[in-house]
């Protein structure tokens, strides 16, 4: 030994991998040595060498995490678990966990693709389909002009020639003129620029399809259009039978294979949550009708006429009205599917953030006096506090005698059982202590423990575990999973009661952790009130005085911890994702409100029209549109919630939600305000559809409503 160093900076990451050489590690218990590195020259280690001791050589590599993106993370992830594979130099090992924080990282990144996925066809869905809402409007709006084109000899060509003309000034424009807001919005380029032209091909298409397709059949009267046909035709038929057939494929194919494949995310199976929403959504619209006739009938016995129009017009709504509403359930669908996802990420959250600290907070450090309790407890702020103490890899045996056998090692956690559960109710947390921890008491014979499924599998009903160099037999009073306060994931511990263990007056049980429920305490004052313990445990052990502990004590929170989790990994594009799909499918769902409304805004004036002759006033005109769309808004709602809050139940692990919960699988739970969330919903797509009506018809009179046309309403 010829002299002693200091570090510079003891905070450089270049100490990171011998924390002994910042500080040594003093002896637990007495005649264990000290644990200290030393420094040398390539002479000193040679004769290291020829002394006997132990020689080996490493080095360390430096990760530049600013030259990852998700596009490279996968190659990095594969050559950094090859580069572990491979034996460089004989003998010579690779150690790194790099990998598989890639690996945790990348399949992150793959929930949220997926997830995505899940949304994105939702809203595009919605989107086509109100796109094709418009078309269908703008050609029921002029279908006297086309009418008249036909009877004058125009062929279809030619039709569809004269609107595709004024559908390819606008179209395009406004298709070009979205991408170039697109450009605007952060993040990298998606690669999807390849689909523009096909948008716009569809988009600029939709009218002269449309057009066409309704001057197929030259009718010589012209016939009720608010009226649904008794029985569909048999094409109708297929079309539903066949969305049916696919969709139910589809969750079957989602289930087995996942939304991932090996090129990404499958484009069919991705659409699977939206071809749910649409077979859901005809197959109301197929047996919606039947409850409403029951309806209109108890309608008929109402005094006055009002609430049997709106219900008799609901009950006979024609496609083009309750087209919007197959809309409406897909983009309620996609909304409540995007805030069940975020409820039940946050609830899991929560349970982790109950378990990894079951207290408002966590104090850990090397060790402390038994006497630190106390004065932490005396603190202002501190409301109860319960010591702990965890060691890891401790030896188990089936016994305390000499031929007692090794059942392997286990994370060993010895806590007062009643101040924990003390601690815990002052903190408000969600955790149980068992009662057989609860009730233990000091004796002769085994404490009652609660142990992991596998330990419980090893030791049979007793077993001794090692505490501080000393064997404590215990019995099996209960397994369990998990267990608060021990690290999520953990496969092997034991759970001691502090008070029933035998301690003696010259070897106590030394706590290396304390929970603590508090009410506005001082962090700095928490914290030097634990470092001052453990000094006076350090001085006492080493016979000298120590001015710096070991391992400074460390305060977490359990709202810290909380809010950690909601900054991992790829959270950020999770939130943006299902905020996007909340809000995006609740304004899809309103526009659909609003399409339905217009829809048949001509038919619904001529009808007023005619009520107003007959006595009929405004305000009784704004509530029969109320009476006819509170049935078909409030069912399709409804129907769009039910199924938004069932596919998560549906698709199961193929969300990959446990990515975001660490050590919590993730359920699927609904949060009350969604409810209330869709009935708010309706009542503004009540209200959007209320203001349509009032701004289509506010200019328009009586008697030019009733020269309109023939039809009858």
């Amino acid at each position: 030994m010829t002299g002693v160093f200091q570090p510079v900076r003891p905070a450089d990451p270049l100490w990171a991998p011998m924390p002994q050489a910042v500080e040594p590690l003093p002896p637990v218990n007495d005649g264990d040595p000290f644990v200290a590195v030393a420094v040398t020259d390539p002479a000193g280690l040679a004769a290291a060498g020829r002394s006997g001791l132990p020689v080996t050589h490493s080095w360390r590599y430096r990760f530049d995490h600013h030259r990852v993106d998700s596009s490279t993370i996968e190659p990095v992830a594969a050559a950094v678990g090859a580069a572990r594979r491979t034996q460089w130099l004989p003998g010579a090992t690779v150690q790194t966990s790099l990998d598989t924080q890639l690996v945790r990282f990348g399949e992150q990144l793959t929930s949220v693709r997926n997830l995505l996925a899940v949304v994105q066809a939702g809203l595009l869905a919605s989107l086509l389909g109100l796109i094709l809402l418009a078309a269908r409007v703008a050609v029921r709006n002029r279908r006297a002009e086309l009418t008249l084109l036909r009877s004058r000899g125009a062929s279809l060509t030619t039709i569809g020639r004269h609107t595709l003309t004024e559908a390819a000034l606008l179209q395009p424009a406004a298709v070009t003129a979205g991408a170039l807001l697109a450009l605007l919005a952060p993040g990298r380029d998606g690669g999807t620029w390849w689909a523009l032209p096909l948008i716009a091909a569809v988009t600029t298409a939709a009218v002269p399809a449309f057009a066409m397709a309704g001057q197929g059949h030259a009718a010589v009267v012209t016939g009720r259009s608010d009226l649904t046909r008794a029985r569909p035709s048999a094409r109708r038929l297929t079309v539903e039978v066949t969305v049916l057939l696919v969709a139910v494929l589809g969750l079957v194919l989602l289930r087995r294979r996942g939304l991932a494949t090996g090129g990404g995310v499958d484009g069919y199976l991705a659409a699977v949550p939206v071809l749910l929403a649409v077979a859901v959504a005809l197959l109301t619209l197929r047996a919606l009708p039947w409850p409403l006739r029951l309806l209109d009938r108890v309608a008929a016995r109402a005094r006055g006429a009002l609430l049997f129009l709106g219900v008799a017009r609901a009950g006979r709504g024609a496609p083009v009205t309750t087209a919007p509403l197959a809309v409406l359930v897909v983009a309620v669908s996609t909304g409540v599917f995007g805030a069940v996802v975020t409820d039940t990420v946050g609830r899991a959250r929560d349970t982790a953030a109950d378990l990894s600290v079951p207290a408002d907070a966590w104090l850990t450090g090397y060790a402390f006096t038994p006497d630190t309790g106390d004065r932490l407890a005396e603190l202002p702020g501190i409301r109860a506090v319960a010591p702990v103490r965890i060691d890891s890899n401790r030896p188990l045996h089936s016994g305390t005698g000499a031929q007692a056998r090794a059942l392997g090692t286990a994370r060993v956690m010895v806590v007062d059982a009643p101040a924990f559960a003390r601690v815990a109710a002052a903190s408000g947390v969600d955790v149980d202590v068992p009662e057989a921890l609860r009730a233990a008491v000091r004796g002769d014979g085994p404490v009652p423990a609660v142990v992991s499924r596998s330990v419980a599998e090893a030791v049979g009903d007793t077993a001794a575990a090692d505490v501080q160099s000393r064997l404590y037999p215990f019995r099996v009073a209960g397994v369990a999973d998990v267990f608060p306060g021990m690290d999520l994931g953990t496969d092997r511990f034991v759970v001691l009661p502090w008070q029933a263990l035998t301690e003696y007056a010259h070897t106590p049980v030394i706590p290396n952790r304390f929970l603590l429920a508090t009410d506005g305490h001082d962090p700095a004052a928490v914290r030097s009130t634990a470092d001052d313990g453990q000094r006076r445990w350090q001085s006492a052990v080493l016979g000298t005085r120590v001015d710096v502990p070991e391992v400074p004590a460390q305060l977490l929170t359990r709202r810290a911890y909380r809010d950690g989790l909601d900054r991992t990994g790829a959270n950020d594009v999770l939130t943006l994702a299902f905020t996007v799909g909340a809000a995006g499918g609740s304004a899809l769902a309103v526009l659909a409100v609003g399409f339905a409304v217009l829809a048949d805004s001509r038919a619904r004036a001529r009808l007023l029209s005619r009520l107003r002759t007959l006595g009929f006033s405004e305000g009784q005109g704004r509530r029969l549109l109320l009476y006819e769309l509170v049935p078909l808004v409030g069912v399709a709602a409804l129907v769009g919630a039910a199924v938004g809050v069932a596919l998560p139940a549906l698709l199961g692990p193929t969300l990959g939600l446990s990515a975001f919960t660490p050590g919590v699988t993730a359920g699927w739970h609904l949060d009350p305000l969604v409810v209330g969330a869709v009935l708010g919903l309706v009542a503004v797509g009540l209200a959007v559809g209320l203001g349509v009506e009032i701004l289509v018809n506010r200019r328009r009179r009586t008697a030019d409503a009733l020269r309109l046309g023939e039809e009858n309403p």
